[in-house]
């Protein structure tokens, strides 16, 4: 969010910069006593059935606060974290089905949410509810909760070919 910075950027720029690795520098070790440089990297070892991106809008300095209204484009579908896994077993995809937004600014705002039911979007707006068809993607998302996507997802298949073989060994050893 400095000068110079493109103002739109994807979610997974975000989980890119969020990822990436850092030197820490000047570190303790915990077994010789020595003082090093270590390589720090957040990856992702176990995927839940859903998952919570809370995005950063809002940014904290010594004299200000302000709101960051950058537009973050994220998929609707098909949200790949393949390249965020600790150990590579396949494709690992998630699908938006809700996003809560904010809308105002520091002092004073309002949060509502769009959910996904079945095929259409619902928008839930304090007792206000109704369907909509506008985008689904503005600069006042500030919460997106994606499902983890059954179809498609090789680790969701390989999982689904070994339960088929324990079962069909767990037959086998039953006669």
């Amino acid at each position: 969010d400095s000068e110079g910075e493109e103002e739109n950027k994807s979610i997974y720029d975000c989980l890119d910069l969020f990822t990436h690795e850092e030197i820490l520098k000047n570190i303790q070790c915990e077994k010789c006593n020595k003082k090093t440089n270590f390589k720090k990297r957040l990856q992702i070892d176990k995927f839940p059935k859903y998952l919570v991106l809370i995005l950063k809008r809002f940014k904290y300095t010594s004299m200000f606060t302000t709101k960051i209204d950058n537009l973050i484009h994220f998929p609707i579908e098909s949200l790949d974290l393949t390249n965020y896994v600790s150990q590579k077993e396949g494709k690992i995809k998630y699908d938006l089905f809700g996003v809560v937004n904010h809308v105002g600014g520091l002092t004073g705002g309002h949060y509502h949410c769009d959910i996904k039911q079945e095929n259409s979007w619902i928008k839930y707006d304090d007792s206000y509810t109704c369907e909509f068809d506008k985008k689904i993607e503005t600069a006042n998302a500030y919460l997106l909760v994606y499902k983890y996507c059954e179809k498609g997802n090789m680790y969701n298949e390989m999982m689904r070919q070994e339960y088929k073989l324990n079962l069909i060994g767990l037959m086998d050893t039953a006669y």
